[in-house]
C-alpha cells in the first residue's frame, strides 16, 4: 500500500515538472543564465521540500515527525538561498573573499548542522 507520505511526494513532483512545462510550452522562460539558475533551485527546492512543508504544515507524523520535517525544510531554505547568491552574486569580491565562497561556506554549514542535528535526535529517540 502506498504511504500518505509517497503520494504527497509524487504529487509535489507532478506538479513542479507542469507548472516548468507549462511556462517553457508558453515561452515564458528567460534565456539568463542566472535566471535559469534561480528557477532551477526553485524547482529543487519544491520537488525536495514542497511534500515536507506541506506535511509538516500540516503536523502529520506520518514516516517522519512534523519536528524533523521543520528542521529539513528550514536547512534546505538557508542551502537555496545560499545557491540563489552563489549564482547571482558569486563572482563579486568583497575584501580578500568572493561572495560565491561565503554561499557555499553558508550552505557547508547548514548541512553539515542538519546532520549534527538529526542524528541527536535520532540517538535520543532511539534511547529513551
Amino acid at each position: 500500500m502506498v504511504s500518505r507520505d509517497t503520494k504527497v511526494h509524487l504529487g509535489t513532483v507532478g506538479i513542479t515538472l507542469l507548472v516548468l512545462l507549462s511556462v517553457e510550452y508558453a515561452g515564458l522562460l528567460p534565456e539568463s543564465e542566472a535566471t535559469i539558475g534561480v528557477i532551477a533551485l526553485a524547482s529543487y527546492g519544491a520537488i525536495f521540500g514542497g511534500a515536507h512543508l506541506y506535511l509538516a504544515i500540516r503536523g502529520d507524523d506520518g514516516m517522519v515527525p512534523a519536528a524533523a520535517r521543520w528542521r529539513y525544510v528550514a536547512t534546505l531554505a538557508v542551502v537555496l538561498v545560499a545557491g540563489v547568491v552563489y549564482v547571482v552574486a558569486g563572482s563579486v569580491v568583497v575584501g580578500p573573499v568572493t561572495i560565491g565562497t561565503v554561499a557555499l561556506a553558508v550552505a557547508g554549514v547548514a548541512a553539515a548542522t542538519y546532520l549534527v542535528t538529526e542524528s541527536i535526535d535520532a540517538y535520543r529517540s532511539s534511547s529513551v
